[in-house]
Order: C-alpha cells, then sequence, then structure tokens
C-alpha cells in the first residue's frame, strides 16, 4: 500500500514545475532571490479523533517558494528542478502536512525538513527558507513582499 501511494506521489511532482515570470532583462537578482513552484498536492495528517469515514481532506493543494541565498545561483537551481520536486514529494509523503480541525494547515514542523531536503537535493546550502502557502497560489508582482517577486526558470535558461 506504502508502494502505491509513494508512486502515486511520484507521479503528481512530474506535474510540477517552475513558474515563468518577467523579471528584469538579466533575470538574475543581486543578493538573496526567490523561485517559487508551482502547486502541489500534498497528503495531510488528520487531527486526533476524526474518523477516517468523516468527510475530512487526504490531500491539499500548497504553493512552495524557495528562498535562495544568490540569486546567481538560479541557473542552478532551476537545472535541478526535478531532484527539487522529488525531494519535496518524498520528504511531504513521509512527513505529511498537520491539519488541524478547522481544516487549517500548520506548516511549521515541515518547513525546516523540506530546507534539508532541498538543500540535500541540489547537493550544497542554496535554499535559506522554504515559504509555504495553502492553496494553488499565482505569483504577485508589484507586492511589497519579498518573494513577490521571484524568479522564474524560463528567463534564466533562454
Amino acid at each position: 500500500m506504502k508502494v502505491k501511494k509513494l508512486c502515486g506521489a511520484v507521479a503528481l511532482s512530474v506535474a510540477v514545475g517552475l513558474v515563468v515570470t518577467t523579471f528584469p532583462q538579466t533575470g538574475r537578482a543581486d543578493g538573496p532571490a526567490s523561485v517559487q513552484l508551482l502547486a502541489f498536492m500534498v497528503p495531510i495528517k488528520r487531527p486526533k479523533g476524526v474518523s477516517k469515514d468523516a468527510d475530512f481532506p487526504k490531500e491539499a493543494p500548497i504553493t512552495i517558494t524557495l528562498e535562495i541565498y544568490d540569486g546567481s545561483q538560479v541557473g542552478a537551481i532551476c537545472e535541478l528542478a526535478p531532484r527539487i520536486r522529488d525531494a519535496v514529494m518524498e520528504t511531504l509523503y513521509y512527513h505529511p502536512i498537520p491539519m488541524k480541525r478547522n481544516r487549517k494547515m500548520v506548516f511549521k514542523r515541515v518547513i525546516p525538513k523540506l530546507v534539508r531536503a532541498t538543500n540535500k537535493a541540489l547537493r550544497g546550502d542554496f535554499v535559506s527558507d522554504v515559504v509555504i502557502e495553502a492553496g494553488a497560489k499565482q505569483l504577485k508582482t508589484g507586492s511589497s513582499r519579498s518573494r513577490a517577486n521571484a524568479l522564474g526558470c524560463g528567463v534564466v535558461q533562454e
């Protein structure tokens, strides 16, 4: 049964790619940068006391943004995007995101595991933080948030 679920998780990761966005002509940022991944469907850990027959989701969409130390490393990260997707899906399969009874996801314990997994997949210390947002989010440009101008791999690989 676990093998079947893992195969399903890997199949879902194949459909996930990096967002292509517009950024300055160089396609690179000075200093820290962000790379936003497209939405993932991830397994959810039910709260204690909720029966398996209850109408409670088994999976939920999330959007992940990788905060990286150096914007000039975006190209290397984009080349290894399939490896990153596999590492994220494997980590979330073995450590599902807990959900409260009010159906809000709790990311606190999963974030450090994802940072370790992505850095291990990249074979270096590239990722400083992983930002997880509930739901499938579109990239918001023009916002004052640091990850609003996240780099997409389409710009870098041209």
